[in-house]
């Protein structure tokens, strides 16, 4: 859940520091960094190197192909990021 205190927004996505990229777009490259398919579901490769470690209990384990937690995690942030760009609008 995001903090929403007056000024919440203007505080996180604002101006970027001496050369370093706003806050809203590493926000929005890190969401975007995650492959999924065309049902939206979180797809992840079974090549070395290239599989997923999920959460929780299992977070030792390597994982390959549609996973199911993780869109729903990433439906929330997609939720949170839409909230934080439209009140800093």
């Amino acid at each position: 859940m995001i903090h929403r205190s007056p000024g919440w927004a203007a505080a996180i996505l604002g101006s970027p520091s001496a050369g370093l990229a706003p806050l809203s777009e590493v926000c929005i490259r890190a969401f975007e960094s995650v492959a999924e398919d065309k049902e939206g579901l979180v797809v992840c490769e079974g090549a070395a190197g290239k599989t997923r470690v999920d959460w929780g209990i299992c977070d030792t384990v390597r994982k390959a192909g549609k996973c199911l937690m993780p869109p729903s995690l990433r439906w929330r942030a997609a939720r949170d990021l839409e909230a934080l760009f439209r009140a800093n609008a």
